[in-house]
């Protein structure tokens, strides 16, 4: 109501209440009334809490509050006092029908412990309105916490605090006001067992991502919950006002670093939860916006060898084409193997990997060791119901990884191969930890094992021991990965193919090892086999160069080394038959077809850009007989997306 004149305001009109008191007691032993303890009424259906009027105790202890008919829940909020002996806790009652004049159940206040502090930034400036939440441990030691009632938390223009709340062990979160450039706060496991003066938090200097979420449609989507993770890993920060609002936009002050960002739709909904990754934050970062496809429920059940339920196995979701894998929460089975997740549309790759066999299930207890099993091809474009898996029991294969200086390696990757067949065994939990050690359980079987090193592991090279009889659980012991070597390229012959590839090739050249990668043109070369440190067996990849051909470079390099270049050594030619290229839209997928050209095989590029198609575009590789390609899910996610076949 603006006034800056004589008004007349309308009338106001007051409904009918019904009368609601009560009467508030001292629960430190003396039972005495507790005067001007004020009152909030709030709306169980809306979660609002009303605008009251005389809300607050008298000498008495007695109070009267007038309200409309509804449910509420109470809350009782003392005055904190600094120079008192005894600090009362607030207190919440349950629901509450009010239909006629209503008397309340005496509250009991009980004593608690003042605690304050002080809040300000880096620079000392003390910030005001942060709010501080406080969560309790509870049950003690049990690694799990729930939020108290406490009253008028946030700081003052000092920046100082104060609550009182009960003895325990609290998580501590200070979040500054929305829009405010300081990253929130979270302090872990503070016990507090009396009065307390806590030590002074400094918020660290943030800059804001912002944008808004939305449906493929347009269509705003409030409740959208933010969480920030730095990049790679599973280390989620603490980031406050990190849910969308009505308009589905959001604002967070992030810390500089690299994120990826997940955003998870409220669990009332089959939305898909999406992931961002590798999200540099050195500025304000406008994200724009984010949409948010509908998702598709799948249900499934998985059982050991013997029928029992596997409890604690964890479900992902890799796209078979580009191997990215998708935003899955609580993808976990229940005690009784069963699980239900909200999955985008999309052709997947489903692994279904064991609980850790050194980590305890949620009743204590050590699971065997499983197999870790895989479903190719799984086209996931409505609710699926019994996907199921049976998961072996299985040995564990364990040891340590070392350089040849004995120092240990992490994050260097196991794969296992069957000695006989050469099959790749699906793998979870597959690479050294911090401390150089590896235990990856495996089905009972005779294994060549390959240690690849981590691409920031320079200099070292990849390692491999035969013939490993994992018939029961067994230790390799030390495991050395040898020095890589530089390669010396000399040659590739023939020297040039169409530019829809398929020509087998020969590199030659010099300390070729094992697991060497090598390009034309950036593009992947297909079938690679080092046939020993002086030839590499491979095929040409595809080159989309256009009518008038290319002259491309070759680039071969071991693990652990740089790369050798052979500049301007292959030539690619244009095709002799041009792909005429059939988009249909079927939702939500997009299928591609083609007229047969009778070469090797073809490759279809995507792209979000018309111009660009490089490796990074490589969707899949077709056989020589395809006509076709359903893209799954690429008309439900709302990019734009071009394509291309060679």
């Amino acid at each position: 109501v603006s006034i800056s004149t004589n008004a007349a305001l309308p009338t106001a009109v007051l409904g009918a209440g019904l009368l609601v008191g009560g009467t508030v007691l001292d629960g430190s032993g003396a039972s005495r009334p507790v005067i001007n303890v004020n009152l909030d009424a709030i709306d169980t259906v809306t979660g609002q809490s009303l605008f009251l009027s005389h809300d607050r105790s008298d000498l008495n202890g007695l109070y009267s509050l007038a309200i409309p008919p509804g449910t509420y829940r109470f809350e009782y909020k003392p005055e904190k006092c600094p120079l008192s002996a005894v600090h009362l806790l607030p207190q919440e009652s349950g629901a509450f029908p009010v239909a006629a004049d209503l008397t309340l159940p005496t509250v009991t206040l009980a004593p608690g412990a003042l605690v304050r502090g002080v809040v300000t930034d880096t620079r000392g400036t003390p910030v005001f309105d942060v709010n501080t939440s406080w969560l309790i441990e509870n049950p003690p030691n049990s690694g799990t916490y729930t939020p108290v009632l406490t009253v008028d938390d946030h700081t003052n223009a000092s920046g100082a605090y104060s609550v009182v709340i009960p003895p325990g062990t609290f998580n501590i979160e200070y979040a500054p006001p929305l829009g405010m450039r300081l990253a929130g706060f979270k302090n872990y496991g503070v016990g507090i067992a009396k009065d307390t003066i806590l030590s002074n938090v400094r918020l660290r200097d943030a800059f804001l991502v912002t944008g808004r979420t939305a449906t493929v449609g347009g269509t705003p989507l409030s409740g959208i919950d933010l969480d920030f993770f730095i990049a790679g890993t599973t280390n989620k920060i603490y980031t406050p006002h990190d849910v969308t609002d009505a308009a589905g936009d959001f604002t967070v002050a992030v810390e500089p670093g690299t994120y990826d960002v997940r955003f998870e739709p409220p669990s009332t909904t089959t939305l898909a939860a999406k992931r961002l990754l590798g999200r540099q934050v050195s500025a304000d970062l406008p994200l724009q916006t984010v949409t948010i496809i509908q998702g598709y429920v799948v249900t499934g059940r998985l059982t050991d060898a013997t029928g029992l339920p596997v409890w604690n196995a964890d479900l992902d979701f890799f796209d078979a084409h580009t191997h990215v894998k998708a935003e899955t929460l609580h993808d976990n089975t229940d005690a009784l193997g069963n699980y239900s997740v909200i999955v985008p549309p999309a052709l997947y790759d489903v692994h279904f990997v064991p609980p850790n066999p050194n980590a305890l299930l949620p009743d204590g207890s050590l699971p065997p060791p499983l197999e870790t099993v895989r479903l190719p091809g799984v086209s996931i474009t409505a609710n699926m119901t019994g996907l199921n898996a049976v998961l072996r029991s299985a040995v564990v294969v364990s040891g340590r990884v070392k350089d040849s200086l004995s120092q240990v390696v992490p994050g260097v990757d196991l794969n296992f191969y069957d000695s006989l067949s050469g099959t790749f065994q699906m793998l979870s939990r597959d690479t050294t930890a911090a401390d150089g050690t590896f235990g990856i359980s495996v089905p009972p079987g005779n294994y060549d094992v390959v240690f690849t090193p981590p691409p920031t592991a320079t200099g070292l090279a990849q390692a491999r021991i035969g013939g490993v009889a994992a018939v029961a659980s067994l230790d390799l012991g030390d495991v050395f990965l040898g020095p890589s070597l530089l390669p010396l390229v000399g040659s590739i012959a023939p020297g040039r193919a169409p530019s829809t590839g398929g020509v087998a090739v020969t590199i030659s050249g010099s300390n070729f090892q094992p697991g060497a990668a090598a390009t034309l043109g950036g593009l992947n070369l297909l079938d690679i086999q080092v046939l020993g440190p002086t030839q590499i067996s491979a095929v040409a990849p595809s080159c989309p160069v256009g009518a008038g051909g290319a002259v491309v470079d070759l680039a071969v390099a071991n693990i652990g080394a740089p790369a050798f270049l052979l500049p301007q050594s292959f030539t690619y030619d244009p095709a002799a038959t041009l792909i005429t290229l059939t988009l249909t839209r079927t939702s939500p997928n997009i299928i591609l077809s083609w007229p047969s050209t009778g070469q090797a095989f073809y490759t279809i590029y995507r792209s979000t850009s018309p111009g660009l198609f490089g490796q990074a575009q490589v969707l899949a590789i077709a056989g020589s007989t395809a006509i076709s390609f359903t893209d799954v899910g690429a008309d439900a996610d709302g990019v734009n997306y071009f394509y291309r076949v060679e």
